[in-house]
């Protein structure tokens, strides 16, 4: 989601450039000159209606880059003055649909741009060489980047041809993106364990459903969670305690034996939630009120 305003400083010039508002065939900006000093608010309009996601001022004065939705990237060159012009400079050549452009960066010059994606399923990665009239496609097969978001792209200073990536926190290596899934019982029923981490729950179905394997469960100390893990069923954690989750899920993976005694507890405490036991209950519970 976007959830900052998209904006972009030019400190050759002491400009800042924000999103303001759209109209059907037009889009304004903030324009604030002399930042930290008289800071003069003003505005400049494009003529354009644009969906913004990012913004960067050009390494030339009164330069400025805009990200849209869809693919589509604009270069204003006198932004703000009088012979302000507007160039769409992505030729067609970019992811298009509900695409979101996370980054611009510019590289020697202004024919040097380099553009991310934070979308699945798309190639993320693209560069241009000639200011966008060809933009080649970076994010293929071979280059081993797999399907996530990225959010951020820098060029690496001492050489051009590299770049740094930031995707959601730096787990690429680490973390696989599976999408829908229709076997959902056998992933649980191989996984080493299933963690549930969050900070309020009723009573979750992915626990009972873990328990109901035999996977080994770690969990937060939280109303539901901590009912269903409580006597040995599964390991618990205070929220927000990342190094005692790390802790718990190394205890899992090195003591094998204590890990396969937790996942019978949980196989015989999920038997009192089987739907002939509940229903009994509910039965039990009704009888007594009419009595």
């Amino acid at each position: 989601g976007k959830f900052l305003n998209p904006a972009a400083y030019n400190d050759k010039i002491n400009v800042f450039y924000s999103y303001s508002d759209t109209t059907s065939t037009t889009t304004r900006l903030s324009r604030v000159t002399d930042v930290g000093g008289r800071t003069l608010l003003g505005s400049m309009t494009v003529n354009v209606k644009m969906d913004i996601t990012f913004m960067k001022a050009g390494k030339t004065d009164h330069t400025l880059f805009i990200c849209c939705k869809g693919g589509k990237i604009y270069k204003i060159t006198n932004a703000g003055l009088a012979g302000q012009i507007v160039t769409q400079i992505d030729n067609a050549c970019l992811p298009v649909g509900n695409t979101t452009i996370s980054c611009i960066d510019i590289g020697v010059t202004e024919d040097n741009l380099l553009v991310t994606f934070s979308n699945y399923g798309i190639s993320s990665v693209w560069l241009t060489n000639d200011g966008g009239t060809t933009w080649l496609n970076k994010d293929q097969t071979v280059s081993g980047l797999e399907d996530m978001p990225v959010r951020a792209a820098v060029f690496y200073p001492l050489d051009r041809k590299q770049a740094f990536l930031a995707t959601e926190l730096g787990v690429a290596a680490r973390i696989h993106f599976l999408g829908k899934r229709s076997d959902i019982p056998v992933l649980m029923k191989t996984a080493s364990a299933n963690i549930l981490v969050s900070e309020q729950e009723g009573l979750p179905r992915c626990i009972l459903e873990s328990l109901a394997l035999g996977t080994p469960t770690i969990g937060t100390k939280i109303r539901g969670t901590q009912d269903l893990l409580a006597g040995g069923c599964g390991l618990l954690v205070d929220v927000g305690d990342s190094d005692g989750l790390a802790a718990a899920m190394a205890e899992i993976l090195d003591r094998p034996e204590d890990a396969a005694n937790m996942s019978k507890l949980g196989s015989e405490r999920i038997s009192t939630y089987d739907l002939d036991a509940i229903v009994r209950l509910h039965e039990d519970l009704y009888a007594e009120a009419l009595n």
